[in-house]
């Protein structure tokens, strides 16, 4: 226990004595990628710092800040996962984020919170110590976003997959009928963005909208967002595309599991051409009195 405080204790100092902008990324789903994502964007014009793989607990965000946080660090993400209400306001509280995000509001872990108004109550947590000059840039398409800005104190920036009213939103994904690419589009404050991507999943190009929107607001050029958007890989385990035995194609979409992911990668599979196509999954764990309903979605 000493040691864990220790390693807390040190990251909270080396928070206090930075003048990195922090921000930080929150939801039931999609928290790795977006902060990869995020990331690679704002990595080309500023220093930036992230926590390592998928450490979202209080000692693990220590541990990469205590490893990633430098001196010369301009912006340093993380994410921030629970599976109570409580874990995050300690985190929040000595790393005291400027912007941050909400990916969705799921059902993943649900049987850990209880009910679906706990799960809200704790990924808000994150947005109760946003500063009056920060933002929040949270997903439009989850059932409980208003939930969300009811607490907010600084202006927020909604996105969405099929909304057009939000602030920024996925306009066109269509694939392009000479390569493995997709044709984007999308529109922010009335402007559109076109570019071609090679991610596959049309989660991952919402997972996308928070961090152009927030790379934009920062100063960070259009030229240089697409450019970033144009060479971005797909995240490892989420939806990579690999080749196997007798030159079959599989997708490792192993990472993690929500519903709205697995729905997902449920249509790309459909879009892949072959004979036979086999799904391997451990199913959707802790989905407490919501499993029936989600497995009827999927089947």
């Amino acid at each position: 226990k000493r040691k864990r405080g220790d390693t807390i204790r040190q990251a909270a100092d080396l928070i206090k004595e930075s003048k990195a902008i922090i921000i930080g990324i929150t939801g039931s789903f999609g928290k790795t990628s977006t902060k990869e994502f995020l990331y690679s964007i704002l990595n080309q014009s500023f220093n930036v710092g992230k926590t390592d793989e998928n450490q979202n607990t209080d000692v693990g965000i220590a541990m990469s800040i205590n490893k990633n946080l430098n001196k010369d660090t301009d912006i340093f993400i993380f994410e921030a996962g629970a599976y109570s209400i409580g874990e995050i306001k300690k985190i929040v509280s000595w790393i005291k984020p400027k912007y941050g995000i909400l990916t969705g509001l799921g059902n993943q872990h649900l049987s850990l919170f209880g009910s679906r108004e706990n799960l809200i109550k704790a990924k808000s947590e994150l947005f109760e110590i946003l500063p009056s000059n920060g933002a929040a840039y949270i997903n439009k398409d989850s059932s409980g976003y208003k939930k969300v800005l009811e607490i907010l104190k600084c202006s927020a920036v909604l996105y969405s997959g099929t909304d057009l009213d939000a602030d920024i939103y996925l306009k066109k994904y269509l694939k392009n009928n000479i390569s493995d690419n997709f044709n984007v589009t999308i529109s922010y404050k009335g402007e559109d963005l076109n570019f071609v991507s090679r991610l596959i999943g049309r989660h991952n190009i919402v997972n996308l909208l928070p961090c152009i929107a927030l790379a934009l607001d920062l100063g960070v050029s259009r030229d240089l967002v697409k450019q970033e958007l144009e060479s971005m890989n797909q995240v490892s385990g989420k939806l990579s595309k690999h080749r196997g035995l007798n030159e079959a194609t599989y997708l490792n979409d192993s990472y993690s599991s929500n519903l709205d992911g697995f729905l997902s990668a449920i249509d790309v599979m459909k879009d892949i051409d072959g004979k036979r196509k086999i799904i391997i999954t451990k199913g959707i764990i802790e989905l407490g009195k919501e499993m029936g309903s989600s497995y009827s979605k999927i089947l």
